[in-house]
């Protein structure tokens, strides 16, 4: 156990990151780290720091989007995983697909975005801002999948992290004046008082090169 050999490690990950990142990392630990149990218990940052300040957590993996800073806890050990592009998704057939425009040729458009208090939602109502326009929400969902269906059906256009994006379905263009990114983090408590985190770790900076590689707009911190 002092080694990391054997153990228990309960991780914390958010929906994105639990579908692209940990089948990997989560398997190829398996294979490396037998003794050692994982437990994973999904959720949003605000939910998931509080439980590994109480050390009902020993990792978790968060985001923050350039656009809502954040500053985690001193308590914790933050480590910088991924830069994810925001990813535009339009209706197939949409007059825009496929081209290089700014934000502000969508200023008339109707979007379909994550709840109202994301930060999500918060980055792309600042980053519109900054384009000289409010966009008109009319449809919210914290399940990308759900948001990728509405985007499909021509219920509206949506601005999305490059984890949470699926080429099925959907159009896509490049908004060249868009520099915003979210970025994702590996935050844990110090590792000393659970040795077998620094094993977790290597498997999460692992799968974090293998998903770069393998998703466009995923890229190595």
């Amino acid at each position: 156990m002092s080694e990391g050999n054997f153990g228990h490690v309960r991780l914390g990950s958010f929906p994105t990151a639990s579908q692209q990142l940990l089948p990997s990392s989560l398997s190829n630990f398996a294979r490396t780290h037998g003794g050692i149990r994982v437990d994973l218990d999904e959720g949003e940052p605000d939910v998931l720091v509080p439980l590994l300040l109480d050390r009902d957590l020993d990792l978790a993996v968060v985001y923050h989007y350039d656009l809502v800073p954040r500053k985690w806890p001193k308590a914790l050990q933050a480590e910088p995983l991924l830069h994810e592009e925001l990813v535009l998704l339009l209706p197939p057939g949409h007059r825009f697909a496929g081209s290089e425009i700014s934000l502000a040729d969508l200023e008339k458009e109707t979007w379909v975005a994550t709840g109202e208090r994301t930060s999500g939602a918060l980055s792309l109502r600042r980053a519109c801002a900054g384009a000289g326009f409010e966009p008109e929400v009319h449809y919210r969902s914290d399940d990308y999948d759900v948001i990728r269906r509405f985007v499909s059906t021509g219920l509206g256009v949506a601005l999305v992290p490059a984890l949470g994006h699926v080429r099925e379905s959907v159009a896509s263009a490049t908004i060249v004046d868009l520099s915003v990114r979210r970025h994702v983090v590996a935050l844990h408590g110090p590792s000393a008082s659970n040795p077998a985190v620094e094993g977790a770790l290597a498997a999460l900076r692992n799968a974090s090169t293998e998903t770069a590689q393998r998703l466009h707009g995923v890229h190595i911190a």
